[in-house]
């Protein structure tokens, strides 16, 4: 693994965006797929995926006249790289940890203007974070909180946008073709686990404690 490669790639804003638009993703995505969620030109996707690609970061396969790249799990270093880009953006790793607790999302991503200049796209400093909540399920009074905490650790206002992951409405439909062709950023959504249901078997408890009164006795 060519290491100083791989992080002088990082200099850049866009190519930081793409490489965890990549390696944060669970199935394949095209260079077209990549050049459009990030903004990137697909010769600037390719060359990256080039540089990801041989630093075995990602794995590109053929399908067809498509190019397809997904993160190599199977390289120790790919948890790594992922941390060390998510601590550069820090709004990725704030929106991760106060969105745990809530269950019933299908995907986060942060899109707007700040997405735009984590890209590398020109443009006056972010005021707010726009985030794009594809719930199945989500309790709209939970994700409310979530970003309100997210807005009191950021210091900027974080505005929530719900859509149905499974159904959208006409409009929200139109939203999310709206943005798709604008760039976005991917945030890691990995709720804690629910808490366990299972009652203390008191029955065993008291047979327990019986026998330990029998060898005392």
């Amino acid at each position: 693994m060519r290491t100083p490669q791989t992080f002088s790639m990082f200099r850049s804003a866009s190519v930081t965006a793409l490489a965890w638009e990549v390696l944060t993703a669970d199935d394949p995505q095209s260079v077209a797929e990549l050049a459009s969620k990030t903004g990137a030109n697909h010769a600037t996707v390719s060359r990256t995926l080039d540089d990801l690609e041989a630093d075995q970061l990602v794995t590109t396969v053929r399908q067809g006249r498509a190019r397809l790249a997904v993160a190599n799990n199977s390289s120790p270093a790919v948890p790594l790289v992922r941390d060390l880009i998510e601590m550069s953006m820090e709004p990725p790793a704030v929106l991760a940890h106060e969105f745990r607790a809530v269950g019933g999302i299908k995907e986060l991503r942060i899109f707007g203007s700040w997405a735009a200049r984590v890209s590398g796209v020109k443009g006056p400093a972010p005021r707010d974070i726009d985030l794009l909540v594809r719930t199945a399920g989500a309790d709209p009074l939970q994700v409310a909180e979530a970003a309100k905490r997210a807005t009191q650790r950021l210091g900027i206002e974080v505005h929530p946008t719900l859509i149905d992951a499974a159904a959208p409405s006409p409009g929200g439909q139109a939203f999310l073709s709206a943005i798709s062709t604008k760039p976005s950023v991917r945030v890691r959504h990995t709720p804690l686990p629910a808490p366990s249901q299972s009652r203390p078997d008191f029955a065993a408890m008291d047979q327990f404690l019986e026998s330990m009164r029998r060898q005392s006795a």
